[in-house]
């Protein structure tokens, strides 16, 4: 894989998207104040990045970098050069249901890491931890894919493309070789996540209005938000080996989850 800056086109198409993803987040969950995403992602090579930021920069990987300079702090979004042409030269058919999901999928999950930090910041004053992060990326992923599904397609997805999309939400979540090189608090967010997404399908699909629930946990604490999870709804944690489980149960300790009266957070060990 070469490690190349964007053409203008690729950049340009990849910003219209941002554009739309955030404007779409912003109205969903009623958020002000946030700078533009798209003016934010990155225009030079991975390694130009990690020149800048003095730390390992994966090329071919999406990813939301902080910036710390004179007490500033500032994101910056990577994507790769060859998802970026790809995106350029795809449909809007092709990047909900076609080939380019995966691309798209990742456009929608960076997009979501930068407003829902800004959004926290500004409510609570420090950076939300990277478990929520992954967490509220994970329902963005499947509720935008639906609502852009709606806007560009004419209808929601079908049966099949919504197992789709569901599969390649749950990629993490599911398959060992994605697992493999991700820290605790990446799964754990993955895991949650495609559970919280299931529920609100569920209660969806049984009449219930669902905004208001998603829009107050979008806005919780995240010590409220994995206590809502853990603790009030029950979800478990599965993991796949005895090193993960003891990297999960680790990382849920230091989460500083307020108790409740129910048992002790589920996390199932491999078989």
């Amino acid at each position: 894989m070469q490690d190349r800056a964007p053409s203008p086109e690729a950049r340009g198409t990849v910003q219209q998207l941002v554009r739309e993803v955030q404007g779409v987040l912003t109205d969903v969950y009623e958020v002000k104040g946030i700078s533009s995403a798209a003016e934010a992602i990155w225009d030079e090579s991975a390694a130009s990045l990690q020149r800048l930021l003095r730390i390992p920069v994966p090329p071919g990987r999406t990813a939301v970098y902080h910036l710390q300079s004179e007490g500033i702090s500032d994101q910056i979004i990577l994507f790769p050069e060859d998802e970026m042409e790809k995106l350029a030269h795809s449909s809007p058919r092709s990047r909900l249901i076609g080939d380019a999901l995966h691309e798209m999928t990742g456009v929608i999950e960076e997009t979501s890491h930068y407003v829902y930090v800004q959004n926290y910041e500004q409510q609570y004053g420090e950076r939300p931890n990277s478990t929520c992060q992954e967490l509220i990326a994970v329902i963005d992923k499947y509720n935008v894919i639906q609502f852009l599904s709606q806007r560009h397609l004419g209808r929601i997805m079908t049966s099949d493309e919504h197992t789709r999309a569901i599969k390649e939400n749950a990629l993490v979540a599911t398959s060992a070789s994605w697992r493999g090189d991700r820290p605790a608090d990446y799964i754990i967010g993955h895991e949650l996540g495609m559970q919280y997404v299931g529920r609100l399908i569920n209660q969806h699909n049984q009449g219930r209005d669902v905004s208001s629930e998603l829009l107050s946990f979008y806005h919780a604490p995240n010590s409220e938000q994995m206590r809502y999870l853990l603790y009030d709804l029950g979800f478990s944690i599965p993991t796949r080996s005895t090193g993960e489980y003891t990297a999960v149960h680790t990382a849920i300790q230091k989460m500083n989850i307020p108790p409740r009266k129910n048992p002790v957070p589920r996390i199932t060990s491999p078989k």
